[in-house]
């Protein structure tokens, strides 16, 4: 069967006529992009590459046609449109500058090092099935399985945005299966979310779009990637040195099962850090046993330390093998019953799809891949929060411990009434009586005292004013955390220095524990902003750099790049114009490095045209 012969959009033989009647698909239509292969294109001599089904930052899925073995097949292409491109009427793929090379190619050997591996599951039903992996074009491909259904998005969206907790953990735990098996070879998904669990026509829930490749590139670019998707992603993957491990996906499981019990997502695991606000299930109406609340929060524990630490113990607590109320009548299927979809329904969705979702129109400039760089300092303020903030400060009747003899003999009692007075008076062991004893060691209300004070989580050397630091002085953490400068009523205030535990520091203004004024935020990995902050965030004129050369230089909106700014990629290429939340978004121009320019309306990174 050639291209002659077949509908390169549906894979249906051909019939008379230029549009299929089965799909719509007009014969000759071209590629939508120039970055796709032209339907038609033949691989290795017996796939017949179909219409793209989808297209990612990090690659491009087709649909496809195994001629030999008369199978209709999803193709997945190798190409990361940061680093490399394919000439109008080309199938070959180029890097955009030598200098990128090697993160092409480390990208490229991971790709298909996870597709070997993945290859080894063949026959798994809960995880997507590769039946070849290649390479040709200057780039790799694996072919798998084409699958029939949809999302587990579309599906939750189908049932009013919402399903029951049994309904949830009969499509849940046959993912856990699937992730057990593949930590067990030393794989990570990284990207679980229902996007990317898939439901067949026949009920069988697949895990697919494992993202080596893209957590590859972002290692050896020393970056970390937009795409990483709020509400799913633990705090770990926001860090460069952030340690990940199977705890890694069960955060984004917990988060999964929480979205779709509570028909809301969870809030941002950055923002957690500070303040927890997630609110427990059963307050939201959800009907749910007090062990499988217990075990999705425990998933989502914002310390990885605090969540399961392998598959088997979350499924177990899930089912309730480890608990007295056991959940009733549920098991571990590999499929959902088929007739929970009634009758069409079942929709052709793409079947391996990149974590961008495909746009309508082809992109025609690169992408920025890199992370706000503000989102390290987001954790380092929020690990100072959590060590120096009101859980970490003396409690009543109690106070932090000094070792210079000047603040021992001004005393370290805490004024307050005579309840405090008691709680003190127990705590060091001393005799009640009328509180004589505990005042006379109380350090009057102003005034400074000089040294070392030990807290709960951390200690401060400098100026202390009513039990809390208030001057100048450096405080440090458990985990090497360091901030040096000035204080005031207990947090940073004017100017000082805050060095996390990866060796990010940011060095400028501060008012009253957050970021205000101007600073200068260098990450581990080398991303650097300096400019204006305020609300803890980069707002205002700032310039950001990364070590591979590029930089973007204007108006920040929290944290992302917003109003007029002028971003020059690595490679040479600069867009000057108009930005919105990180896009380029209205009038702009990008001028490539060999003198092309495109000017005139830009939506979401999209030139229109």
């Amino acid at each position: 069967m050639t291209a002659q012969h077949v509908c390169l959009g549906c894979m249906a033989p051909r019939q008379e006529g230029d549009a299929c009647p089965a799909c719509g698909w007009v014969h000759g239509t071209p590629a939508e992009s120039h970055m796709h292969l032209s339907p038609g294109a033949m691989l290795q001599g017996k796939y017949l590459v179909g219409k793209a089904l989808g297209q990612g930052g990090f690659g491009v899925t087709y649909l496809g046609w195994d001629v030999n073995l008369k199978l209709k097949l999803a193709i997945k292409e190798y190409m990361p449109q940061d680093l490399a491109s394919r000439a109008v009427g080309s199938s070959e793929v180029t890097v955009y500058t030598s200098t990128l090379e090697d993160q092409y190619q480390y990208g490229l050997e991971k790709f298909l090092l996870e597709a070997q591996t993945l290859a080894q599951f063949e026959g798994h039903p809960n995880i997507v099935s590769v039946r070849d992996f290649f390479q040709a074009n200057g780039t790799a491909y694996i072919a798998m399985s084409y699958i029939e259904g949809m999302t587990l998005k579309e599906y939750v969206k189908s049932q009013d945005n919402r399903l029951p907790v049994d309904r949830t953990l009969q499509i849940i735990l046959p993912v856990l299966d699937a992730l057990k098996e593949v930590h067990q070879v030393g794989i990570l998904h990284r990207d679980i979310s229902p996007d990317n669990v898939f439901i067949t026509t026949k009920g069988q829930v697949i895990l697919i779009d494992f993202g080596a490749a893209r957590q590859a590139i972002g290692e050896k670019g020393r970056s970390l990637s937009v795409v990483l998707k709020p509400g799913y992603t633990p705090e770990e993957q926001y860090r460069s040195q952030g340690k990940q491990g199977p705890w890694t996906d069960l955060y984004a499981v917990g988060a999964m099962i929480y979205r779709i019990i509570c028909g809301q997502m969870p809030p941002e695991s950055l923002d957690r850090l500070e303040e927890d606000t997630l609110i427990p299930p059963s307050q939201l109406g959800v009907d749910i046993t007090p062990r499988q609340e217990a075990a999705i929060l425990k998933a989502m524990a914002v310390r990885a330390a605090n969540r399961y630490q392998t598959v088997e113990d979350f499924q177990q607590e899930l089912l309730g093998h480890l608990a007295s109320d056991p959940v009733t009548g549920m098991s571990r299927p590999s499929a959902v019953p088929s007739q929970s979809f009634g009758s069409g329904t079942a929709a052709t969705a793409p079947a391996f799809q990149s974590a961008s979702k495909a746009h309508d129109k082809p992109a025609t400039s690169p992408k920025i891949i890199f992370l706000a760089a503000g989102v390290g300092v987001v954790i380092l303020v929020a690990a100072l929060a959590l060590f120096m903030g009101g859980g970490d400060k003396p409690a009543a009747g109690e106070a932090p411990a000094a070792s210079s003899s000047a603040a021992a003999q001004e005393g370290r009692g805490e004024q307050g009434g005579q309840e405090e007075l008691e709680g003190q008076q127990a705590a060091e062991g001393t005799s009640g009586g009328n509180g004589e004893a505990a005042a006379n060691t109380e350090t009057p209300p102003g005034v400074v005292e000089t040294g070392t004070f030990e807290y709960r989580d951390g200690s401060y050397t400098g100026d202390h004013v009513n039990q809390q630091p208030h001057g100048e002085g450096t405080w440090e953490g458990p985990d090497g955390e360091v901030y040096t400068g000035f204080w005031e009523d207990g947090l940073p205030h004017g100017e000082g220095a805050l060095t996390g535990p990866d060796g990010d520091v940011y060095s400028g203004s501060w008012v009253r524990g957050n970021r205000e004024g101007y600073g200068d935020y260098l990450s581990a990995n080398g991303v650097r902003y300096v400019g204006e902050w305020a609300n803890n965030r980069r707002n205002g004129m700032g310039t950001e750099t990364w070590p591979n050369g590029a930089e973007y230089s204007g108006n920040w909106k929290n944290d992302l790049r917003d109003g007029q700014g002028t971003y020059t990629w690595a490679n040479g290429d600069q867009y000057v114009g108009a930005w919105r939340d990180g896009f380029q978004h209205g009038e702009g121009r990008l001028t490539y490095a060999d003198g092309n320019t495109l000017e005139g309306n830009w939506v979401n990174n999209e030139f229109q045209q």
